[in-house]
């Protein structure tokens, strides 16, 4: 499926920073960690609270959130007129909701909208299911909801796996992730990394103010950590007659299903097919961001369009920065956005259970 969007603009790209799981952030419910996030699009567009139609986010994980977290995200940042919808898809669902909110202010329904995703994961509960209708005799299973909520990419994992085994040496993996690390720390160094929106935590007796993402400590697969980001778009003609000067403008999007058990990437196929759609050669693309949970991802990535891997993520991978499951693809867009490179610009990402997803947009300066 192509979405091809018309007249939708970014007005502002905030995030907080990226935490390891388990640290700084565990305490925090996913409302109040995405809360200056929205808070921050909102005072940097700058806009009146009551331009904003509605509020879309993405959310994989939800156990334990409480109902609809993006209407609490909404009432919190005192947007009770904004229309909230939570999307629960495994990776992509913080980009499918700038998806939808893209399309609706497109097909002129909205003038505004709020769209990000939230990884909230070091709050997931254990489950223990029996305990509602009374424990008679015998052992109990306690699961973890965090696998209880996924969609599991082991299938297709494991047979892209088996199919460029060998393909790669343990060289050229380690290579990856030490430029994709040196790379991230360079991105860290730079000043405008400090517009980053602070997250306030309580350690100990005092309250302190979180600034910085704190890298995967492994830099390797699969490290998971909570975060949030999100866009503020709005309709080009809007924005203009509010004086507001635009990011980027969205093209379009991709999306493609494939059965886990097909050796291919869908993230690939959805790149292919908006560029087939909208004419252009992957050459033109001057950044490709790839959400790329291990190395090994990016470099069959890579192989299968014909490219080499250390053209991806200039601004470092993923696995760098600990993976939001959910909203790894808002978090780079803000990164990307942040300081911009002018041109067509692409994202991709697999969606979970043999799914994928891009999106082109067109980066000002």
């Amino acid at each position: 499926m192509v979405t091809e969007i018309k007249g939708v603009v970014i007005i502002a790209a905030k995030r907080t920073p990226v935490r390891t799981f388990g640290g700084d952030f565990a305490g925090i419910r996913a409302v109040d960690l995405a809360l200056p996030a929205v808070n921050a699009a909102i005072q940097h567009a700058p806009i009146l609270p009551d331009h904003i139609d509605g509020l879309i986010f993405g959310m994989s994980a939800t156990t334990g959130s409480g109902p609809n977290v993006a209407r609490q995200i909404a009432l919190a940042a005192q947007l009770p007129q904004a229309y909230a919808t939570t999307f629960a898809m495994q990776e992509a669902a913080d980009l499918q909701s700038i998806l939808y909110a893209a399309q609706t202010i497109s097909d002129g329904h909205a003038d505004m909208m709020i769209a990000g995703g939230v990884a909230a994961l070091s709050q997931m509960p254990y489950l223990l299911r029996q305990p509602r209708f009374g424990i008679l005799a015998g052992n109990q299973v306690i699961e973890d909801s965090i696998l209880t909520d996924m969609i599991g990419e082991g299938l297709l994992s494991e047979k892209m796996t088996e199919i460029f085994s060998g393909s790669f040496s343990e060289d050229e993996l380690k290579d990856y992730m030490q430029v994709s690390r040196q790379r991230a720390q360079s991105w860290r160094e730079n000043a405008a990394y400090n517009t980053l929106t602070p997250v306030m935590i309580q350690r100990k007796r005092e309250k302190i103010s979180i600034y910085e993402d704190d890298y995967a400590a492994s830099g390797n697969d699969y490290a998971l950590a909570d975060g949030a980001s999100c866009l503020m778009l709005c309709g080009k003609n809007k924005a203009k007659k509010l004086g507001l000067k635009p990011l980027a403008e969205i093209k379009g999007f991709a999306r493609v299903a494939v059965s886990p058990k097909d050796p291919h990437l869908p993230s690939v196929s959805a790149v292919k097919l908006i560029l087939a759609r909208q004419k252009l050669l992957l050459s033109a693309i001057q950044h490709l961001e790839y959400i790329d949970i291990s190395p090994l991802h990016a470099l069959i990535f890579a192989r299968l369009l014909a490219l080499k891997a250390n053209s991806l993520n200039p601004r470092g991978s993923t696995f760098v920065y600990g993976n939001l499951i959910g909203a790894n693809c808002v978090r780079a867009l803000v990164d990307m956005l942040t300081v911009p490179k002018p041109g067509m610009q692409l994202l991709a990402s697999c969606g979970g259970g043999g799914q994928g997803i891009s999106l082109l947009l067109e980066v000002y300066s």
